[in-house]
C-alpha cells in the first residue's frame, strides 16, 4: 500500500484544459472517491494516475516515487474499468489468474490465491463459466477479484457499478466497503453518483470543470459545503436555493427571504466577508417541514400551493410553490395531499446555508465568542 499525491497537476488536450492546478493527497489505506458531473476531469485524473495519460504539468507520486515517466505496468496499480474488460474466451478462473500466469508464478500458488479470492467474492461455484454466462454483478466481482490478485499498492476504480441495476448497485456498494475494510489497500474511486460517493468514501473529492472544489469527509461535505456547486451536488434530493438579502434588526443579522425575515444570529454569519448584501439562502428538503408535523414554534412559516408529490416509501417529497419560488420539502408518507392544495411549511433556520450571490462561495461563520455583546 502507498499514499498518492498530485502536486500542481494540469492536463490539456490541445486548447482544452481537462484538469487544472490539481493538488490532492490520498493517505495510505484510504478509500478516496472522486465525484463530479460528466466532463469534470475525474476519469482523466484516474487515467493520469494509472499512467494511461501523461500530465501536461505537475507531479504525481505513489509512495515516495514520482511516477510521471513510469510505464503503467511498472506503477504497481490495478484498474477496475466501467466495462469490466474480461477476456470473453476465458473462464472465470483463467480471467482471475491471468496476471499471475503471465508473471510465471507457481501453479499451486496461483490455485490457492484464486480459490481464496473466489471464496471472498462468492465466485467459487462460477470458476468454470465464461463471462457470457455471468450476470452483470458476477462480472463486476470477477473484475474486482482480478485486481485483488494483482496485490497492488493502489486500486483504481472507474465507475465500476454504473452498468448495474439499482438493487445490485446497492448490494455491490456494501461488498466493496467490506472488501476495503478487509484488504485495506489505498483506493482511488471515480463516480458521477453522489450517493455512491457518500456511502463508500472515507473522504470525497468534488470536481467541477477540471478544478477541485472541496475534499472532505461525507459528513463535512453535506454539512459544510464550501460553495453552491458542492451544496447542490451533494445530497439527494438537492438543496433548495432562494435569493435573499442581509439586513440588521436590533443589532442582529437577519435574512429577508420571500415574505419572511430570518434571525440568523445562531448561524453566526461573517457579514463583513460579503461583497454585497445579496446572498443565496440554501436549505435542504429535510429542514423544510409540514406544519402538521408540529415543528418548534420558533421556526418561521411560509404558505404555498402543492405542485408535485413524490412518494418514495418511508417519506414523501413535495414541491410547493411559495410566492415566486419553489421549495422541495420532506413530508411523512401517505399525506393524502393532492396538487393544488395549500400547505404551511416551517423552516429550520438553524440549518440554513448562506452563499455570496456574486462569488457563490459559502459565507464564513463567526466563532461564538464573536457574537458576545461588548461590556
Amino acid at each position: 500500500m502507498a499514499a498518492v499525491r498530485f502536486r500542481g497537476v494540469h492536463k490539456r488536450f490541445g486548447l482544452v484544459s481537462a484538469v487544472e492546478e490539481l493538488d490532492l493527497e490520498i493517505d495510505d489505506g484510504e478509500f478516496l472517491v472522486v465525484v463530479g458531473p460528466s466532463g469534470c476531469g475525474k476519469s482523466t485524473t484516474l487515467r493520469m494516475l494509472a499512467g494511461l495519460e501523461r500530465p501536461s504539468n505537475g507531479l504525481i507520486s505513489i509512495g515516495d516515487r514520482v511516477v510521471n515517466l513510469v510505464s503503467p505496468k511498472s506503477r504497481d496499480v490495478a484498474v477496475v474499468f466501467q466495462n469490466y474488460a474480461l477476456y470473453p474466451h476465458m473462464t472465470v478462473y483463467d480471467n482471475l489468474s491471468f496476471g499471475m500466469r503471465i508473471r510465471h508464478e507457481p501453479r499451486e500458488h496461483i490455485r490457492r490465491q484464486v480459490a481464496d479470492v473466489a471464496q471472498q467474492l462468492g465466485l467459487s461455484a462460477l470458476l468454470d463459466r465464461k463471462p457470457a454466462a455471468l450476470s452483470g454483478g458476477e462480472r463486476q466481482r470477477v473484475a474486482v477479484g482480478r485486481a485483488l490478485l494483482r496485490r497492488p499498492q493502489v486500486f483504481l476504480m472507474d465507475e465500476p457499478l454504473s452498468n448495474l441495476d439499482a438493487t445490485l448497485r446497492v448490494h455491490m456498494r456494501g461488498e466493496l466497503s467490506r472488501l476495503h475494510a478487509r484488504v485495506g489497500t489505498t483506493t482511488f474511486y471515480v463516480t458521477h453518483d453522489q450517493i455512491e460517493a457518500m456511502t463508500l468514501g472515507d473522504r470525497i473529492a468534488v470536481m467541477r470543470a477540471g478544478r477541485l472544489q472541496q475534499v472532505a469527509s461525507p459528513e463535512t461535505l453535506y454539512d459544510e459545503p464550501v460553495n453552491m456547486f458542492v451544496a447542490g451536488f451533494i445530497g439527494a434530493p438537492r438543496m433548495n436555493f432562494l435569493p435573499a438579502r442581509v439586513t440588521v434588526t436590533d443589532g442582529r443579522p437577519c435574512l429577508d427571504v420571500l415574505s419572511i425575515r430570518l434571525d440568523v444570529t445562531g448561524v453566526a454569519l461573517d457579514s463583513a466577508s460579503l461583497r454585497s448584501e445579496r446572498v443565496v439562502l440554501g436549505i435542504r428538503p429535510e429542514d423544510v417541514r409540514w406544519s402538521r408535523e408540529a415543528p418548534p414554534p420558533s421556526w418561521p412559516r411560509l404558505r404555498g400551493v402543492v405542485e408535485i408529490i413524490e412518494p418514495v416509501g418511508a417519506e414523501t417529497y413535495v414541491t410547493v410553490q411559495v410566492e415566486y419560488a419553489r421549495l422541495l420539502a420532506r413530508f411523512p408518507p401517505r399525506t393524502g395531499l393532492r396538487p393544488g392544495e395549500q400547505v404551511e411549511l416551517a423552516l429550520d433556520q438553524t440549518r440554513i446555508h448562506v452563499f455570496d450571490a456574486e462569488t457563490e462561495q459559502a459565507v464564513p461563520r463567526l466563532p461564538a465568542s464573536a457574537l458576545a455583546p461588548s461590556q
